[in-house]
C-alpha cells in the first residue's frame, strides 16, 4: 500500500527481494534501505505523480531520443573530453605503475 500524496515522487521497492537474506527481524530498515538498496529491487518510480517505471522497467522515457541528445551534448563537449581523457589515461598509467611494484 503506497500512502503519499498524489504529486509526490516515491519509489516502489520489491521489499521482499530486499530483505531476503535477513536472519533477524529486529533490524534497522533504514540501514538496510540505506546500505543494500540499489536498482534491482525498484520497482516502479513516480515523479510528480506521474508514472515513469512499471514493473522495473521505465515506460515513459523515449530511450533512442535521450541516446540522441546525450550523444549531441557529448559532441558539443568533445574539446574538453579530449582532454580529460588524456589526463585519465595519465593518471591511470601512473596508478597501474605504482601498484605494479607491489
Amino acid at each position: 500500500m503506497i500512502n503519499a500524496p498524489a504529486a509526490q515522487d516515491f519509489v516502489v521497492i520489491d521489499y521482499d527481494a530486499l530483505m531476503a537474506d535477513c536472519l533477524f527481524d529486529d533490524i534497522d530498515e533504514a540501514e538496510v534501505l540505506l546500505t543494500r538498496m540499489t536498482s534491482a529491487y525498484a520497482r516502479g518510480l513516480f515523479v510528480g505523480g506521474r508514472e515513469i517505471m512499471r514493473d522495473g522497467r521505465l515506460i515513459t522515457v523515449d530511450f533512442e531520443g535521450a541516446r540522441r541528445e546525450l550523444r549531441e551534448q557529448a559532441r558539443g563537449d568533445l574539446p574538453r573530453l579530449r582532454r580529460e581523457r588524456q589526463l585519465a589515461g595519465s593518471l591511470s598509467a601512473a596508478i597501474r605503475r605504482y601498484y605494479s611494484e607491489w
